[in-house]
């Protein structure tokens, strides 16, 4: 079944704000010689500017 126009937009406005939910969210403290692998296929990715650049 196709949804119409407003009716996909609509159901794509709540998906965005679902996954914004702390529910589905994970931080990392990163230390040295830390990996992290993720499936690309089933991860969002979002870089919160809450950190600091070594300078």
């Amino acid at each position: 079944m196709e949804l119409q126009p407003a009716e996909s937009a609509h159901l794509l406005a709540l998906l965005f704000e679902h996954v914004k939910s702390p529910d589905f969210t994970m931080r990392y403290r990163w230390t040295p010689n830390d990996l992290a692998i993720w499936d690309n296929r089933a991860v969002q990715h979002y870089a919160v500017p809450d950190y600091d650049t070594p300078g």
